[in-house]
């Protein structure tokens, strides 16, 4: 199939689209987009130089954002009041808290992390005489 090179801006439906999108100059295009600029005198045939010139190279690599640290979250350990941006808040047992309200909860000892099991409690019953019910 023909590729087109766009030589004058024009909006059309891409085949099995719903939304038209805007075609600029230098952009190439195939199918019936392709057909439709070449009929309406927006474009030309694009040479193989040109085509290839437009595909994504898999040796140029896109800077992106480094991945976001994943929110530490914390389970509120007792019913508690707590300061809120200036605020005091109220918060039941169990409640989830996130970010920086949950790392000033921890420090205050009235949450743990909710993604740290909890330390294993002591057997009440070791060391103790075997019941003879």
């Amino acid at each position: 199939m023909a590729k087109v090179k766009v030589t004058k801006q024009f909006s059309a439906v891409p085949e099995g689209a719903v939304y038209g999108k805007l075609y600029v100059e230098d952009d190439i295009v195939d199918g019936v987009v392709a057909d439709y600029a070449l009929r309406n005198q927006w474009g030309v045939l694009a040479s193989e130089d040109e085509v290839a010139a437009s595909m994504p190279s898999a040796d140029k690599t896109e800077e992106a954002d480094p991945p976001a640290a994943p929110v530490r979250k914390a389970r509120v350990l007792k019913q508690c009041e707590f300061d809120v941006d200036g605020k005091p808040a109220r918060f039941a047992k169990g409640v989830t808290v996130e970010g920086d309200l949950a790392e000033r909860m921890v420090e205050a000892g009235v949450a743990s992390w909710a993604d740290e099991k909890p330390a294993p409690e002591a057997n009440k019953n070791a060391g103790a005489a075997p019941s003879n019910k």
